[in-house]
C-alpha cells in the first residue's frame, strides 16, 4: 500500500511540474516577444531554455547571461540558457536536437 501512495504522490509531483513549466514558457515569451534577434524559444523537461538567433559570428555566453538576468528580473527561473543558431537543427554540428550551440549560461 505504501508503494502505491508514494507512486500516486510522485505521479502527482511530476503532473504539476510540467503543468508550471507550461506557464513559464508563456512567460518567457512573452518577455522576449519584443526582441527581434530572438527566433523561436524551447523549454525542456529539465528546465533548459534553448534560445535561437541569427549566428553573427560573436560567441553568445554574454548573451545567455543577459537572457537568465532578464528573466529572473521577472520572477522566472531556468537552470541554463543555451543560445543556438536558428535553423541549424538539422546540421551535424548541432547541441542535442536544438542547433548549432553559441553560447550558455547556467542560471543561479
Amino acid at each position: 500500500m505504501k508503494t502505491k501512495i508514494i507512486c500516486l504522490s510522485i505521479l502527482l509531483s511530476l503532473s504539476f511540474c510540467v503543468s508550471a513549466q507550461k506557464a513559464d514558457i508563456k512567460k518567457i515569451k512573452e518577455v522576449i516577444k519584443e526582441w527581434e534577434e530572438v527566433k523561436d524559444v524551447v523549454l525542456t523537461d529539465v528546465n533548459i531554455l534553448y534560445v535561437a538567433i541569427l549566428d553573427d559570428g560573436i560567441k553568445k555566453d554574454v548573451y545567455a547571461d543577459y537572457i537568465c538576468t532578464a528573466l529572473k528580473s521577472k520572477g522566472i527561473k531556468v537552470d541554463m540558457v543555451k543560445v543556438v543558431k536558428y535553423g541549424s537543427m538539422k546540421d551535424p554540428k548541432k547541441d542535442n536536437a536544438y542547433g548549432i550551440l553559441l553560447g550558455k549560461c547556467f542560471c543561479n
